[in-house]
């Protein structure tokens, strides 16, 4: 399931879902206005030859409003029906999210990949919305060089990945494959590229243009196979939304708990009482690739979300992530 598309019980959810939210939202943004507009609810209900009762039940949210009747009642605030519905935010639709294992960086993924085949304990998991094919294992990407085309992935993206050690690399053609190439340096080093044919034989090749690209040689071993990839901030309530302490957790799809700078179901949380303190050298270290949700601890005990932080490992620190970045 890529991101855009619901399952089959999130539709379910949807046509399950009361509209009280909406309704709530017009009335406080139609008092607003009343106000502005120096109107006393009698005023209001002659303006619109209704009576005093239906206006505050408006007012209240309480009234099942056609588009007909908030034309009419944006008119008679002197307002547009486009003012009325500013403001106006749904419910977050919960994504059903299953577990699979993590790893924390491509290196460890393929020192597993001798043993995928066997029923082995693993270290660490994640929760992660439920793909719509098999995938074994998730891990970060690294990196932008697959940041292009139709599903760019970009650095810090979850990746979702299926064993392929035995398919035939004319069978992974097009697709994004987790490769393992031989190192004049390291041994070995590992990328996540595209298969690709091209003159010369068979590819490993980024998705943006003038990234790297590595001819399919002796000696480099195709590992797995991309099924979905995540973007961090999809799992994520809206940058500035206020959440109780007990369930701040909730709003990202995990259970309840307290939120804590350290790593809740395989997601990194960074808890603070001071913005500046984002830059410092934290607590808790980060993978290469890694994001975190930051937290801000308000005053009355509430905390809000801020956004997300990536991790460098160069300078060993955790980087809060600009709009747009």
């Amino acid at each position: 399931m890529w991101w855009g598309q619901l399952s089959l019980d999130a539709v379910a959810t949807v046509a399950s879902t009361d509209f009280d939210w909406l309704l709530a939202a017009v009335g406080r943004r139609a008092d607003q206005l009343r106000k502005r507009a120096g109107l006393s609810q009698e005023a209001l209900a002659e303006r619109l030859g209704v009576s005093v009762k239906y206006v505050q039940r408006v007012l209240a949210g309480q009234e099942n409003l056609s588009l007909r009747s908030l034309g009419r009642l944006a008119l008679a605030l002197g307002a547009t029906a486009g003012q009325l519905l500013s403001g106006a935010r749904a419910p977050r639709i919960p994504i059903e999210l299953s577990e699979l294992p993590c790893f924390p960086t491509l290196r460890a993924a393929a020192g597993a990949a001798s043993h995928w085949r066997e029923d082995l304990p693993v270290a660490d998991v994640v929760r992660l919305p439920r793909p719509g094919a098999r995938a074994d294992f998730a891990v970060r990407a690294v990196g932008d060089s697959m940041a292009g085309g139709t599903r760019p992935v970009r650095s810090g993206d979850w990746l979702l990945m299926r064993w392929d050690l035995e398919a035939p690399p004319l069978d992974l053609l097009g697709l994004v494959v987790l490769a393992e190439v031989p190192d004049r340096t390291a041994g070995v080093s590992h990328l996540v590229k595209r298969l690709r044919r091209r003159s010369g034989g068979l590819w490993l090749d980024s998705d943006r243009a003038g990234g790297p690209r590595l001819h399919l040689g002796e000696g480099t071993r195709l590992l797995a196979r991309l099924v979905e990839s995540v973007r961090p901030e999809t799992l994520a309530p809206r940058p500035g939304t206020l959440l109780p302490p007990g369930e701040a957790l909730v709003a990202f799809g995990l259970p309840a708990a307290t939120a804590r700078s350290r790593r809740h179901h395989g997601h990194a949380f960074l808890v603070t009482s001071r913005r500046e303190m984002l830059v410092a050298t934290p607590g808790l270290r980060g993978h290469p690739g890694e994001t975190a949700f930051v937290l801000l601890r308000e005053p009355a005990g509430s905390l809000r979300y801020l956004g997300l932080a990536d991790w460098d490992d160069e300078a060993r620190r955790w980087r809060f992530r600009t709009a747009g970045g």
